[in-house]
Order: C-alpha cells, then structure tokens, then sequence
C-alpha cells in the first residue's frame, strides 16, 4: 500500500481505513504518530479509529453523514478520518480560528450529524449556542494532552469520547466500499459573497492529491512529517500529514505553533518533510536555534498560502534546506503546482510546475489561451479538481465551468520550462498569514452593527503578515458611530485574524466609474496610513 487509493474493483478504490489496518497488521508497534510527548502506534491508532467508528454507527451516524470536527492539531483528526471511510461518513474539520457564530453557520449548512471537539470548545459552544438536539455533540475526554472536562461542566446534551466508544464495543462494523465519486471531507473556504462556502472532496480528489506529491516527492515508511499547518486547512490535514500516515511514515503532530519546539522537533525526529506558511518560516528563520539545530534531515519545506520571496528561499538554501514555492486551493484538494526538489534554488520565486495529472491553462478574459509570459487566469483540471460546492449543482457557478475547468481567480504567468509565478489576485481576495479573507465576510457582519449604514473592507500590506484586513465604514443617519465598540461587536462574530486591525468612519465610500465602491482608492488610503512593518526576511 502507498497511500494513493489504487482500484480494488470496477469503480471502487481502497479505503483509507483498510490501508491503514493493512500498515497495522504488517508492523502492528510501529509508532505512526507524535503529539508532545505522546506516541502512539499503529495498533493503537487503528484499535481508537474502529472504536470510533462503532461508536458512531451505534448513535446512526453512516454512510453520507457529516461529522464535523473542531480541534487544534490532534491525532484525533486522523483517527477521525480513518473512522468516517469505515462508515462512509464525511469528514467535515473546523478552522479552529473560527469564532462559534461562524461554527455553527457551517455545522447548521452542512447539516452535521456530529460535532466532535476538546472541553475548550465545548465550554465556548455551551455558553454561546443553542444546541441542537438532532446532532450528536461529542467531547474528547481521552486525549492525554488535554484536560478533561469536568463532570458536571458541561450541558447533559453532550456525549463523552469514552462514552461512545463503550457504546459501540464489539460492535465494529464492515468497511463500506468506496468509490472515486464518494465524499471523503467537506472544508469551508470564506466565500466572495460573504458566505463559507462547502467545498466537496471526493476520494478520488483526495487519492490523487496523493499520488502526485507522491510522484514528485516520493513519499514512504521512512519519511517523518511534522504537521504545524492547522489540520482545518486541505494544506494541513490532507496534502502531507495524512498522505504520510497512509505511506506507512511518521506523523509529528504541532498541537500550537511554536517556533523553537518546531526547530527542536526537525532535529529530534529527524523530519523529512513540512508544509507551512511564509510567516512561519521567517519566524524559524529568525529564531536564535535556527543557526544551531540540525536541520540536515528535512528534504523539503514546502511553502503554501502566499509566495515566498527568494531572500528568504536563500537564508533556507544557506542551510541546506531549499524552501519549495507551491500553489494549490481547498478547490483543488491542495494540488496543483510544485517544484521538484532538484529545481528548487533555481525557481525558488516561482510556484512551480503542473503536479502530475493537473492540466493548467492562463487564459485571456475572452477565454483565449495567452502566451507565454503574459499574465492571465489560472484555470484548472484534474482529478484532485472537486466537483463543486456544497448545496450547489456539480460544475455550475463560482467557477466551476461546464466544460470541467475550474477559474481559480489567480492571475499568473507561465515560462517557456513550465513553470508559474503568480502575478495577483482576480478576486477581491486578502490574505494573511496564510489564511484566505474575503471583504464580503467582513463588510456583512460590520453592515449588521445598528449604527452602521455602509462598510467596505480592503487590504493593506503588512511586511510580517502580508496583508491586514482594513474597514471603512459609514454612519447610519442620526446614529454616533463608536469605532472601538463597532469592532468588538465585529470580533465576538468573526475569527480574530478576520477582524480589521484598523477601522476608519467615512462621509461616503467613494465610488468607482462603474458606480461600485473604488476598492483601489481605498486601499491606497489605508496603506498610506498603515505602518507595514520591519522586512520580514534576509536583511539580518
């Protein structure tokens, strides 16, 4: 088994959880999976995901059902997953970043079946939501590296770990057969219109994620992942850590960033790949161990969410450890471009080339193919490409074409060799620190203040994060706008990364020749008064 889904049947492909039980009966001791000073094998991984897939199937959660799951980085991700290919159940993890508001909009559109989550978020969502007795609220009480909740801390509608998996003892049920159509995970990407938008993973997608990192990559028993992306992320859960688990590696588990334990970790168990975000590897980069540890068994530290710029490739390369420019979307089951290893000093500015399978086109605005080294519109195709978004017919809208090509709204351009630099954004799309923000989001929730009339949200750069959400906003006629109270009503309904760190009150939005808001404008003004911030990278 190599963790690439290969055909069992007609149509059906190898489920993840008989991979899996595959690995744990070949090596049943062989420690798979790392999370502080937690190891657990393979036995016991796969003995936690058929409990809780008993478990599940006993309270009538199976085939279809959603499971949402909200978390940082945990080995529960991974068993969760293992569990919901046995009952073909879909696997739906939370952006722990979330604020409840926002949880429970993607739970409530998704209509999950469960919620799986630790005390933190069991407290936050007892005191904050209405909890819907149709959905199986379950609270993690056997994670050793969390405190359990107290026994009388909790609504009565919750449903201890452990209570579940002693509903479902003796009880693990048959694998379901999985198909390449089937849904495997269900993530949540912020939405142009203002809207989380469900994006459908097939197994097929998730297999060929896989199999081309595999192919370009090679990926084994011997490789060692350390896992510090959030597992709410495709980048984070599906592209590398998962993939790693099935090829019979090793996954080391970040609970939450930190940067020393990070460099600590590559040495101590001799990492072999990771995946992460520009700002954390400008913050290993600057980090006083990083001139120190050994660092000589990491044979690639891909980079996703935003590109690296080549000084910081440099500091790694300097290392020996050449960084990796990538490009993939939660649209795309986290393929799309990569750069092989032995191309990495040479194109460190670039994203790299089509992964094996993905067909790639920068198109005109009149849909014409442009040539090379003109800057047009990413469209893609694939097997890794979903099918659609949730609630919506397969391929129609938001990008999804009838002809099987998905518009990614990324403006790039393509070399005579192959390989893509992005050049910007067709969408109103901001940025930061690796995370996807639109405006609408934002715009909404200010909009729905009493004393708001009109709000407007841009970007503006930021050396350390890259960009800063901005907000104008315009007051409702009579009303006395507080700014500072205008934000914390926004920060009790969004993620802290979403909320504006500067907010300006207007007389009117100034409008564009179209009669739109002139975001350009806007935006000029907020950079003007908005101090980026120290170089990130190489100047040391």
């Amino acid at each position: 088994m190599n963790g690439t889904g290969r055909e069992s049947g007609p149509g059906e492909l190898v489920s993840p959880i008989l991979q899996f039980d595959a690995l744990a009966r070949s090596e049943p001791s062989k420690t798979c999976i790392v999370v502080d000073s937690f190891s657990y094998t393979r036995a016991q991984i796969l003995e936690a995901a058929d409990a809780l897939a008993a478990g599940l199937a006993a309270y009538g959660v199976g085939q279809g059902d959603r499971i949402a799951i909200i978390r940082r980085n945990a080995p529960i991700h991974m068993i969760a997953l293992l569990a919901a290919s046995r009952i073909g159940a879909v696997l739906l993890p939370l952006n722990f970043r979330l604020s409840s508001v926002e949880c429970q909009a993607i739970i409530d559109d998704a209509g999950c079946a469960a919620v799986l989550c630790g005390p933190r978020f069991a407290r936050q969502f007892d005191e904050e939501l209405d909890l819907s007795p149709e959905i199986l609220w379950i609270v993690d009480d056997i994670d050793p590296s969390i405190e359990p909740p107290e026994d009388d801390s909790l609504h009565f509608i919750w449903q201890r770990l452990s209570e579940l998996y002693r509903a479902g003892e003796g009880m693990v049920p048959d694998a379901v057969p999985i198909r390449a159509d089937a849904l495997a995970l269900l993530l949540y990407t912020s939405g142009s219109t203002g809207k989380a938008k469900g994006v459908k993973l097939t197994y097929g997608n998730v297999f060929a994620s896989w199999a081309a990192f595999s192919e370009v990559l090679g990926t084994g028993p011997d490789d060692v992942a350390l896992a510090i992306a959030s597992f709410g992320h495709v980048g984070g859960l599906n592209t590398f850590t998962f993939a790693t688990l099935l090829a019979g590696g090793l996954v080391v588990v970040q609970r939450k960033w930190d940067v020393g334990d990070a460099l600590a970790k590559i040495e101590r168990y001799r990492v072999t790949r990771t995946f992460g975000v520009p700002t954390m590897y400008d913050a290993m980069a600057r980090h006083p161990d990083f001139g120190s540890r050994d660092l000589s068994s990491l044979k690639t530290a891909i980079v996703g969410g935003a590109c690296c710029p080549k000084d910081l490739c440099d500091v790694f390369t300097a290392r020996g450890v050449p960084l990796a420019n990538s490009w993939g979307m939660t649209e795309t089951a986290g393929g799309g471009t990569l750069t092989p290893p032995k191309d990495m000093a040479r194109h460190c500015a670039q994203v790299g080339k089509a992964a094996p399978g993905m067909k790639m086109r920068v198109a005109r605005e009149d849909g014409s193919e442009a040539s090379v080294g003109e800057v047009g519109e990413l469209w893609v195709s694939g097997p890794s490409v979903s099918p659609g978004y949730w609630g919506k017919p397969e391929g129609q809208g938001c990008g999804f074409s009838d002809d099987g090509w998905f518009h990614t709204g990324d403006l790039v351009s393509v070399d005579a060799e192959g390989f893509y630099t992005i050049e910007g954004r067709a969408k109103d799309l901001i940025i930061s620190g690796g995370e996807n923000i639109y405006p609408a989001e934002i715009e909404t929730v200010l909009r729905n203040h009493p004393a708001v009339a009109e709000a407007v949200v841009v970007g503006m750069p930021d050396n350390r994060w890259g960009e800063l959400p901005a907000a104008f906003v315009v007051a409702d006629d009579g009303a006395d706008l507080d700014l500072d109270e205008v934000r914390a009503f926004a920060a009790t309904r969004l993620a802290k990364y979403k909320v504006p760190r500067t907010m300006a009150e207007l007389d009117a939005i100034p409008l564009g020749s179209t009669g739109k808001p002139d975001r350009g404008a806007l935006a000029r003004i907020a950079a003007h008064h908005h101090d980026p911030g120290p170089r990130w990278y190489a100047q040391r």
